[in-house]
């Protein structure tokens, strides 16, 4: 019993010590990455693992210092040995989502978020990030969804609107991307994308304007309904113009129409 009770003791000291190691090391790790030291840092992380291998914090203060130096790919192994270990733990699968759209693998970011998805429905950035590789992927049907979804789950943030509006104008809707465009500005015109929004309306009317420009010089028909009724005109041809636009169109001498007179910008302010 004794015996038993000594042997503990010294398990006891030996655990105490190697944590009070451990500590240290991570100290000085932390001192030397924040001097811009990062390869010291990284061997002495890599210590401390050999001492604690089954630890997953480690893994990730060594994914943090490969992210600093730009090395991504050895922090995305490094978060993957931290998920081995703690496969539950939701940050680090958040994680590993985030390293993924940096580095451009978007595919993997696809998998990784839908993987979250299942056990996280409702995980707004883990859906804000699926849309983003989505539409970098050019999967623009699955984009929308994934932001309609998105704007269910929180239907007062302006940029999943914005997000919608991009996916809508890149799948050629001009109409509905117009609208989702316009709908940012009245939810928050003092928002950060509420300039890009604008910025993409007028570029969309001044996209429109030029064709509708070319079409008037080489259709008679259509120059003369365009004359009769501007409003009528367009929409007969499919163009969606906003309020701006139109107030453009109105103001516009199709007979001479150099590029500079489609500059919009004064009328989104």
């Amino acid at each position: 019993m004794i015996t038993d009770m000594v042997c503990v003791s010294d398990k006891d000291k030996l655990n105490r010590s190697t944590a009070r190691r451990e500590s240290a090391f991570i100290k000085k790790a932390d001192a030397l990455a924040a001097k811009g030291l990062y390869d010291e840092a990284v061997q002495l992380i890599e210590q401390v693992i050999a001492l604690s291998p089954s630890k997953a914090a480690y893994y990730v203060r060594l994914a943090d210092i490969y992210c600093a130096q730009r090395k991504l790919d050895k922090a995305v192994k490094s978060v993957k040995r931290a998920i081995d270990l703690e496969p539950e733990d939701l940050s680090l699968h958040e994680t590993l989502l985030q390293l993924y759209m940096e580095l451009s693998r978007f595919e993997e970011a696809i998998r990784e978020a839908k993987s979250i998805l299942k056990t996280h429905p409702r995980n707004l950035f883990v859906r804000e990030v699926l849309t983003g590789a989505l539409l970098h992927c050019g999967r623009l049907d699955a984009a929308l969804r994934a932001v309609n979804e998105l704007i269910a789950l929180d239907p007062t943030d302006p940029s999943h609107y914005f997000k919608r509006a991009v996916i809508l104008q890149q799948k050629g809707d001009l109409s509905r991307a117009m609208q989702e465009f316009s709908r940012v500005l009245l939810m928050d015109p003092d928002f950060d994308l509420a300039e890009a929004a604008r910025e993409a309306i007028g570029a969309l009317d001044g996209f429109q304007l030029r064709q509708i420009a070319t079409l008037a010089s080489e259709d008679a028909t259509f120059y003369a309904k365009l004359i009769r009724d501007p409003e009528l005109a367009v929409a007969e041809r499919g163009f969606v113009l906003s309020v701006a636009g139109l107030l453009t169109l109105k103001q516009i001498d199709f007979q001479n129409i150099p590029d500079s007179d489609l500059n919009l910008q004064r009328y989104y302010h």
